[in-house]
């Protein structure tokens, strides 16, 4: 690895390293939403530029449920994108407090009651 990035970050890449794909998945559904987003005003656009003064009723039709579409679309899109942020980080949790329990069954009796007493100080 390079030395000049800090060792924590190194444990940190490491942890975060399985559940990578749910994050790149949710970063894209949350991109793709904001595009979506912006697709709408170009709509409402093209609906005042050309199909209200041209009276075209198909097309008006058209146009709102495009309206619609994006905001639904956009709704859904970052909505799943913030689901799979949570899960990959409740797996994260999940998974390292298992290796935390996994690592506490190894030890003795005695360094396990240390251990637990350290992180019952930690985390209350």
């Amino acid at each position: 690895m390079i030395s000049w990035i800090p060792s924590e970050m190194r444990w940190l890449y490491g942890q975060v390293r399985p559940f990578l794909r749910w994050h790149i998945a949710s970063f894209f559904c949350i991109s793709a939403g904001s595009l979506l987003a912006l697709f709408a005003p170009l709509v409402l656009k093209w609906l005042i530029d050309v199909v209200l003064p041209g009276r075209r009723i198909g097309l008006l039709i058209s146009a709102v449920g495009l309206i619609f579409m994006c905001y639904q679309g956009s709704a859904v899109l970052t909505s799943l994108g913030s689901y799979l942020t949570v899960l990959a980080a409740q797996r994260l949790a999940l998974d390292m407090r298992l290796r935390l329990l996994r690592h506490l069954d190894t030890l003795s009796r005695t360094r396990c009651i240390a251990a637990l007493r350290t992180m019952k100080i930690l985390f209350s």
